[in-house]
């Protein structure tokens, strides 16, 4: 009695749990926000926010003078600066990978 029984349901292409999708689309949504601002602020945006390792070293501060900042300014970057992304096709890689990965 083979015949009777229903084919079993396809599965799905991608099993990416939800929070890897809402990863996803917070990447794109920082990514459009950064775009739309104007070429200085984005610049702006990458040195506040990106990873700058002169920023964590005490003889590149003392040589140029620099404020270190705060604490919290300091430690913000080591979260912050996996929202950055070059362009487009940066952002699509670094989702496809995440994709991949990210269920695991």
């Amino acid at each position: 009695m083979a015949f009777l029984q229903s084919d079993p349901p396809r599965q799905p292409i991608f099993r990416a749990p939800a929070v890897v999708l809402w990863l996803i689309g917070g990447l794109a949504v920082a990514h459009g926000a950064r775009s739309l601002v104007s070429a200085a602020r984005s610049q702006d945006i990458v040195f506040e926010y990106g990873l700058v390792p002169a920023r964590y070293s005490r003889a590149f501060l003392e040589s140029h003078m620099a404020d270190p900042g705060t604490l919290g300014e300091r430690a913000v970057p080591f979260f912050s600066y996996m929202a950055l992304h070059s362009d487009i096709t940066h952002l699509v890689i670094n989702c496809l990978w995440l994709l991949a990965f990210g269920p695991i």
